[in-house]
């Protein structure tokens, strides 16, 4: 879900309080960066 709100353009902050809201998760926006940023690295590789 964070991967699929990032490539839709919303900012790390947005998907960190929609986490929030929907599951009651409070994670980081750091962390955030930090999961895409992974993910952006094995997409590259790929």
């Amino acid at each position: 879900m964070i991967i699929s709100m990032y490539a839709g353009g919303r900012s790390a902050r947005e998907i960190a309080g929609h986490v929030l809201d929907l599951y009651g998760v409070d994670i980081s926006a750091d962390l955030i960066s930090v999961v895409t940023g992974a993910v952006l690295e094995e997409v590259a590789a790929w």
